[in-house]
């Protein structure tokens, strides 16, 4: 005999809602696999007797696993359908090409990066830099106390250059009306300082040092004479007969120096009849080589002092103006502007 969970015998009658319960436990008795049918299945564990925990969770992780395997191959197959296409050809080709590109030029992506155009970097001394030829000087030894290398100057530079180093231009002190003269002289000074190409820029900038500034280079790469250029900047009042009158005593002094340094200098005492002034900046330049001295330091008292030190005195015609180079010529012309402003 059946006795039913409600403790009823199989063949009792049962109320409806056992007879319900009843009829649904036995439809899922029915759903459910024998066990016997593969093999003996412990009902505590539902695992095959003989069996452990450990095989269970194998036999489902490989199951996992299977079902990620065939995912990860759907998704290969469904990726190479798409590349089988003509636009994902062309985009991948493309790709490719430009990844080549890159590994072939490393500065490239640099070079493209950059969103500052060159016309509009901002220019510093460097820019203007130069180095004589030394090839083409006949003594190619280095300048003594020269400290920086000397640059170009306005006149060297195109009209598309000079635009290039102008700087922001000055701001007018009034928007209507004329300006007075002290009005303009500011505005001159300020174009100079912002000008870095200007022939007076460093003049400007080392007097708003002051005297205890730092160091300003002219354009020869020598250092200024704060004092010097400070009392250049002195306003000084002069009359048509002063003028006159300074510009001759000017020459006849530069005369007699340069008499005294071709006395010390040259075989027989005189400088070549087509020297000119040329002849005396060669002399200055082979004195101040020899000594180790600045070339605008160069007095009729250091020749004579070279010339007692015992150094073999020099033929006249090597030092003729046909002798000297293009290079020369330039370089000189940069060391005797502003020459007597320098330390």
């Amino acid at each position: 005999m059946v006795v039913l969970r409600n403790g009823k015998q199989s063949g009792e009658a049962a109320d409806p809602e056992s007879r319900k319960a009843t009829s649904s436990l036995n439809h899922k008795r029915d759903r459910s696999p024998d066990p016997a049918d593969k093999e003996n299945v412990n009902p505590s564990s539902g695992l095959p007797e003989g069996g452990s925990a450990e095989i269970g969770n194998s036999t489902t992780g490989g199951s996992r696993s299977h079902q990620a395997s065939s995912k990860k191959k759907k998704l290969n197959n469904s990726e190479t359908e798409k590349r089988g296409t003509p636009g994902h050809q062309k985009r991948d080709k493309g790709n490719a090409a430009d990844m080549n590109q890159a590994q072939e030029n490393p500065g490239l992506k640099d070079k493209h990066s950059s969103t500052e155009p060159q016309a509009s970097r901002k220019r510093t001394r460097k820019d203007l830099e130069i180095e004589w030829d030394r090839t083409q000087l006949r003594d190619p030894r280095p300048t003594p106390e020269r400290v920086i290398l000397p640059r170009r100057t306005e006149y060297d530079l195109t009209e598309e250059e000079k635009k290039l180093f102008q700087g922001p231009p000055p701001k007018r002190p009034k928007e209507k009306g004329r300006l007075n003269a002290f009005e303009k002289d500011q505005m001159f000074r300020e174009g100079a300082k912002n000008n870095i190409a200007h022939c007076f820029h460093e003049l400007y900038i080392c007097y708003d040092k002051g005297p205890k500034g730092s160091p300003t280079y002219d354009e020869a790469g020598f250092q200024l004479d704060y004092r010097k250029v400070a009392d250049w900047f002195k306003p000084r009042g002069y009359n048509k007969q002063a003028m006159v009158n300074g510009m001759e005593k000017a020459v006849k002094r530069s005369q007699d120096e340069a008499s005294r340094m071709a006395a010390a200098f040259f075989e027989g005492g005189q400088a070549p009849d087509d020297g000119g002034i040329y002849a005396i900046d060669l002399l200055k330049d082979k004195v101040s080589k020899d000594l180790g001295i600045a070339w605008h330091k160069v007095t009729p008292a250091v020749v004579e002092k070279w010339a007692k030190k015992g150094f073999p005195k020099e033929n006249p015609r090597d030092y003729a103006s046909s002798t000297l180079t293009q290079e020369e010529k330039k370089r000189f012309s940069s060391m005797q502007t502003g020459a007597s402003l320098r330390k």
